[in-house]
């Protein structure tokens, strides 16, 4: 692929500019090519884009700009105008110009123009405005500098080529238009040889499929940038997606110009899913998800304490509520039921269980030794404090099944970690987000069925 790239395009609070250095460095180390600066939250890439940036942002533009440079990445500035863009206004393509030349004499080496997640009065929804808007940004870039590259995404992001063509889905009824409108007009307007970014076949797409980009690719008449919405979690904000990059086939990538991974808020905890997704990009058809997890892993460790207390950490958070063939807290899930399949607990099963739990609650503390002042472990730690709180509640339930224990004092510990925010050995899609998914992973929650399984053996025993 000719871009293998993220994009910090979520929604909260941004990286800070130190964050954003350290990670031009790990991309740079781990062989992608590309960053693109999308914040959601800062408001002169989208809210207030007209205003120009104060000498002190860009003075930090120019530090990532050369920052990139050094790590062999590609700067790309996007912005975000259409929420408020007005086409019978000349001088706010005044201003959308006087931007773009600001971040490109910083060192910029890319622009992105971004109309994704538009509201109904936006004048930019009218498919010739925002295309010829497009081509307009497009044609200023090339006078500029013709080496750097330009990307575009529409308000219709994402989607399959039957739903796109057909006018069926979300953003149909939202706008009231047809897909097809805006890809005309882009064929129309905009040069074939500029890159649309979309996201797959939903904004969250499960899978992605050979056939889903070349249809879609056909359909839109130029190439094609996923926008792969993973590992980010700005709508699932209780939940860390620390797996391994998954369900997308080898000849899906190979039909892209690329992809920009979307990130978490976490700076940090993003490197470990990055590291596997960097060596998908290089030999997609012998990828090992297991392996490459590992040494993702030993990537952003320390010491082989931290590589083991963050392997049992990242066990517990390695599924996916939309990733297809996403899996988490197996070795828990596999204890739980063997130990409770029969009638009676199984011994063997329960002793191993119980050690399981013994790691689980203690992992906080390696944790903290392993990885102590760094970045990561304060970005975990609300998860980490979580599953110490619910491992604890289940060793509590263990001793109570076995007479060591009080049921009361097991009840109250459960039922105190389920107060809890953070989402452990544990995957969540709310239902509000299903129009939004393509597929999806498993609903899980592992210590709920490991304590539904304790109430029903203490219900049995005390004859409750």
């Amino acid at each position: 692929m000719a871009v293998r790239g993220v994009i910090e395009g979520f929604y909260g609070k941004p990286f800070s500019h130190l964050e954003r250095i350290d990670l031009l460095r790990f991309l740079g180390r781990q062989g992608y090519n590309c960053y693109v600066y999308a914040p959601k939250d800062d408001p002169r890439h989208r809210e207030t884009w007209r205003e120009p940036y104060p000498g002190d942002e860009l003075v930090r533009f120019r530090e990532l700009a050369l920052e990139a440079e050094r790590s062999g990445v590609r700067f790309v500035y996007a912005i975000a105008p259409g929420l408020t863009y007005d086409a019978a206004e000349p001088a706010d393509f005044e201003f959308l110009g006087a931007k773009v030349r600001a971040v490109l004499a910083c060192g910029a080496r890319g622009i992105a123009l971004l109309f994704d997640d538009l509201k109904g009065d936006s004048t930019t929804l009218d498919p010739g405005v925002q295309a010829a808007l497009v081509r307009r940004t497009h044609d200023l870039v090339q006078e500029i500098d013709p080496a750097v590259t330009f990307w575009f995404v529409g308000n219709f992001y994402c989607g399959d080529a039957a739903e796109l063509q057909g006018g069926e889905g979300f953003w149909q009824a939202l706008y009231g238009r047809s897909a097809l409108e805006y890809l005309d007009a882009y064929a129309q307007h905009v040069p074939a040889s500029v890159p649309m970014m979309w996201t797959g076949p939903a904004v969250f797409s499960a899978m992605l499929a050979e056939r889903d980009v070349t249809a879609v690719r056909a359909l839109a008449r130029r190439p094609l940038i996923l926008w792969d919405n993973f590992p980010v979690n700005d709508v699932l904000r209780d939940q860390l997606f620390l797996g391994p990059y998954a369900g997308r086939e080898p000849g899906a990538v190979r039909e892209l110009h690329g992809v920009v991974l979307n990130l978490m808020s976490q700076a940090a905890a993003n490197r470990i899913s990055l590291a596997t997704a960097a060596e998908f990009f290089v030999d997609p058809e012998r990828y090992d998800p297991a392996g490459a997890l590992a040494r993702g892993i030993a990537a952003v460790s320390h010491s082989p304490e931290a590589e083991r207390a963050l392997a049992t950490f990242v066990a517990q958070h390695r599924g996916h509520p939309v990733l297809a063939g996403t899996d988490t807290a197996h070795e828990l899930a596999g204890w739980t039921a063997a130990t409770f399949a029969g009638r009676e607990p199984d011994g063997a099963a329960l002793e191993s269980l119980r050690a399981h739990l013994e790691e689980l609650r203690d992992n906080g503390e390696r944790l903290a030794s392993s990885l102590a002042h760094t970045p990561l472990l304060a970005e975990i730690a609300p998860w980490s404090r979580r599953l110490g709180q619910l491992s604890h509640a289940a060793l509590a339930g263990l001793d109570a099944l076995a007479g060591r224990g009080s049921a009361g004092d097991y009840v109250a510990l459960r039922e105190e970690s389920r107060g809890r925010d953070h989402l452990v050995a544990a995957t969540r899609l709310p239902q509000a987000l299903q129009p939004f998914v393509s597929g999806g992973g498993e609903t899980v929650d592992r210590f709920a069925d490991l304590f539904a399984a304790i109430d029903a053996r203490l219900d049995a025993t005390t004859g409750r």
